[in-house]
Formats: C-alpha cells, sequence, structure tokens
C-alpha cells in the first residue's frame, strides 16, 4: 500500500522526477504496489519461519492436490465472476440517473467500504479458524469460531453503521466538496449503514463456508443476489425513487443473502470435510509427518 500511494502520488503528478502522467499513473502505481507486495510475500515465504517454505517445497505436480484446488477454487472463481459483472451492470443503471447523482453514489460506496475492510478482516479470521477446525475433525470448534468472527463483525459493523448515519454529512463530504452531491447521497449512505450488519453477516458467513470447502454455497447465493434481487429491484426502484431506490435494492439484496446464509449455518451440509484422517491421507491431500 505504501508503494502504491508513493509511486501513484509521484506517476501522476510528476513529482521526484517522474514524468507527469495523469490517470494512467495510478493505474501504474497500483501495479508497483501489487509487484512490491507479491515480492515481499516471495521472500518471506522462502527464508521466513513460517511451517510453510517455498525452497522446503516439493515441486512434483500432485493431481489429487490439483483436482481439489480446482474443485474448491472454480465456484469461488464463478462467484467473484458473478458479483463483478453485478456490479458493472448495476453501475450502468445508476449512470443514468445523471453526473450527480452517479457521484452520489459513489461517495456513498466508498464510505461504506470502510466498513466492509473491518468484515474481510474478519472473514480472513473466520475462515482460517474454520479450515484447521474442519481439518482436525473439530465441528464445534468449526462453529464456535465462525460465530464469535460473526459476533464480532457485525457488532462492529453495526456501531460504525450508527456512526455512519449520524454523521453522514461530514463522512460525505470528506470525499467530495460538491454540495449537491453531498445533500443527495446522505439519505442512501443512512439508509445502507443500518444494514451493515447483514453484510457482515455476508462476508464472514461466506468465509467460514469457504474454510470448510463449502464454496459452492457462497457463489450461488452471490450470483443470486446480484441477478435476480438488486439488479431487478434497481431497475424498478431507480426510476421512481432515484438513488434511494437503488439502494434499498442493495439492502434488500444484503439482507436476504444474510437469512439464506445463517440458515445454511445453522445446518450441517457445509461440513462434509470434516472425514476420518484415514480418508485425508488416500485422497493424496495429506502427507504423513508434513503436517505433524
Amino acid at each position: 500500500t505504501i508503494v502504491q500511494v508513493l509511486s501513484s502520488a509521484a506517476l501522476v503528478y510528476g513529482v521526484g522526477g517522474f514524468a507527469e502522467m495523469g490517470t494512467p499513473g495510478a493505474a501504474v502505481g497500483a501495479l508497483a504496489g501489487r509487484a512490491a507486495g507479491a515480492g515481499l510475500l516471495l521472500v518471506w515465504l522462502w527464508h521466513g519461519r513460517l511451517p510453510l517454505r517455498l525452497r522446503e517445497v516439493n515441486w512434483r505436480i500432485d493431481r489429487p492436490a490439483v483436482e481439489e484446488m480446482v474443485r474448491l477454487g472454480s465456484p469461488s472463481g464463478g462467484e467473484q465472476l458473478a458479483l463483478r459483472l453485478g456490479q458493472i451492470a448495476n453501475v450502468r443503471i445508476v449512470a443514468g440517473l445523471g453526473t450527480v447523482g452517479y457521484a452520489a453514489y459513489l461517495v456513498a460506496f466508498n464510505s461504506v467500504v470502510l466498513a466492509f475492510l473491518i468484515g474481510i478482516g474478519f472473514t480472513a479470521a473466520a475462515t482460517t479458524v474454520v479450515g484447521q477446525r474442519v481439518g482436525a475433525g473439530d465441528e464445534i470448534g468449526a462453529r464456535s469460531g465462525a460465530r464469535q468472527a460473526w459476533g464480532l463483525a457485525a457488532g462492529t459493523m453495526g456501531l460504525m453503521g450508527i456512526a455512519f448515519a449520524f454523521a453522514a454529512r461530514p463522512l460525505l463530504g470528506f470525499f467530495t466538496s460538491d454540495l449537491q452531491v453531498v445533500a443527495l447521497g446522505v439519505v442512501p449512505l443512512q439508509l445502507v449503514s443500518l444494514a451493515l450488519p447483514a453484510e457482515a453477516t455476508n462476508q464472514v458467513l461466506s468465509g467460514a463456508l469457504r474454510g470448510a470447502g463449502d464454496t459452492r454455497w457462497p457463489m450461488v447465493v452471490t450470483a443470486t443476489g446480484n441477478w435476480l434481487i438488486r439488479l431487478p429491484l434497481t431497475l424498478i426502484l431507480a426510476g421512481p425513487f432515484g438513488l434511494i431506490g437503488v439502494w434499498w435494492a442493495v439492502i434488500a439484496d444484503m439482507v436476504l443473502r444474510a437469512l439464506v446464509n445463517i440458515w445454511r449455518f445453522r445446518g450441517t451440509a457445509w461440513l462434509p470435510a470434516i472425514r476420518p484422517r484415514a480418508v485425508v491421507e488416500q485422497s493424496g491431500l495429506w502427507r504423513s509427518g508434513e503436517n505433524s
């Protein structure tokens, strides 16, 4: 992030002897930041004190492991594809509200993203803990870890949502000085801020399911929510209600996905990965002595 910020500033404005590139400089800066992050990660994995070290890895292709990764990873890739395409389609609809409406949508979205970052952190924790507990055959521990991450995320994001609702105008003013954009974005930001616990539920429980190997469910829920709930409601509500209608569609998607994710989590179908150790050994995904 530090590399991205510094390089973007230097390339966009031509600081420190760099040629002024304008907007493309931000893209180059983002690329430089990601490259720096990848390089540091590789160095850490090669020389670090982690259980996994690249220089000690057997690079022979393990077909069962590759097949398992494809099986688990493909739905996650499909989920992200459905999400991004849905966002593009949604933005296309919002753009029809005019320049001010589109700008108000973006600044409101950028505001709630601050809370989403908290959810991302707890999601990573839930995925890790559930994966470890499932690998150990501990269903109770998997559920307990997921519940704790869920509660912390929902509580934290809920408090942030209350703060955002009361401070909507100054928060939007941080992103833009256009008073018309700020005025149009206040009510939508207040509405979506109060739905942040639902989004925390979606983030953390989806991460918990992925940690247990249930990657298809989040894909189906995300695709259904985006394409069968959010987009149709946006088309229906954007005309008569404008930007507020767009955000009502977003809230409906968040809440409905949260309800079905809770239903899934309360069941047992998401825990198929809890298998006897002998079965795991036979699959070729675990080698005696490597993880002991």
